[in-house]
């Protein structure tokens, strides 16, 4: 009788420990498994991203090499571009089929400040009146020039926008054909956007500070490294410049100091928006859509 007394206190204990495996083999089932499976995901959706930000941030560098490469011929100024260009073009010829110079538009901004400061100090009234008349004229330009590479980008271009050797040139065209032949297998292209605009903060020039200092009128935090700083205003005479952000190599730059394009600002900098769909690529899931990824990068030409 004993003996059976003591087989079943021990049956129970059994089943009572048997409760508690099950318990917990239903709550890892039901809490960790979920957290391990979204941690896998979460875990692939970095790594993929991480390869992606690469490629479209290469895209965004593309789409600035084609902007600064868009020449516009202006009544004013002759052929202007972000670039400035040797007499090397078939583009831009003159009536007796000579090429002709193209000139950045930094060079040009820097050129008719310069003036304007030396027709004030000189205090020469007929200098002073030529040089108010340029400046009217850099805005006519500023805003043609903006206008064209706004146009160029969204793919809405009225007239077809070339190079110094009249190759054609398209940015969104390019950077969309990069893209798709770049992106990981598993990562498809949905959209893309591309815009210009200017940077609140970041980017430079390669205008140096005009010599002498004492009437360059660019005070020490408007300057870096001895160069202008880009999208500030620089006073001049009572007037005001700003360059636009152009460097001796397409960079990339800050996309959260990035404004779109607007009439007071020479607007270079290239934004890049796209939303990628990441796929499964292991089979039964090949084809379905794991998570739709949004990039941004911007570049400076």
């Amino acid at each position: 009788m004993l003996n059976h007394v003591t087989k079943v206190r021990q049956s129970k204990q059994r089943n009572k420990t048997g409760g508690v495996f099950v318990i917990v083999v239903a709550c890892c089932c039901l809490i960790l498994v979920p957290v391990m499976i979204i941690a896998s995901q979460f875990g692939m959706y970095t790594v993929d991203k991480y390869r992606v930000q690469n490629v479209v941030e290469a895209a965004a560098l593309l789409a600035a090499n084609d902007v600064s490469r868009i020449v516009i011929n202006d009544p004013n100024f002759g052929y202007v571009s972000l670039s400035n260009y040797a007499p090397i073009g078939k583009a831009t010829a003159a009536p007796d089929g000579e090429p002709l110079p193209v000139t950045g538009i930094n060079t040009l901004i820097g050129t008719i400040r310069q003036n304007t400061i030396l027709a004030h100090e000189l205090g020469n009234p007929t200098m002073a009146a030529l040089v108010e008349s340029d400046r009217v004229d850099l805005q006519r330009t500023t805003d043609t020039l903006n206008s064209t590479i706004n146009q160029a980008l969204t793919g809405k271009s009225k007239q077809e926008n070339t190079d110094i050797q009249g190759a054609k040139i398209d940015p969104l065209q390019d950077a969309t054909k990069f893209l798709k032949a770049s992106l990981p297998a598993n990562v498809e292209l949905e959209s893309i956007k591309l815009t210009n605009g200017w940077l609140s903060d970041g980017g430079r020039t390669m205008i140096p500070v005009p010599q002498p200092e004492r009437i360059a009128e660019v005070k020490p935090e408007n300057a870096q490294q001895g160069f202008v700083k880009p999208f500030i205003k620089l006073p001049a005479a009572g007037r005001a410049f700003t360059f636009a952000g152009l460097g001796d190599a397409s960079t990339i730059v800050q996309s959260r100091s990035f404004h779109p394009v607007d009439k007071e600002h020479v607007c270079s900098i290239i934004k890049l928006e796209c939303v990628l769909n990441v796929h499964r690529p292991e089979t039964p899931y090949a084809g379905k859509i794991l998570s739709k990824m949004p990039i941004v990068a911007c570049s400076q030409p």
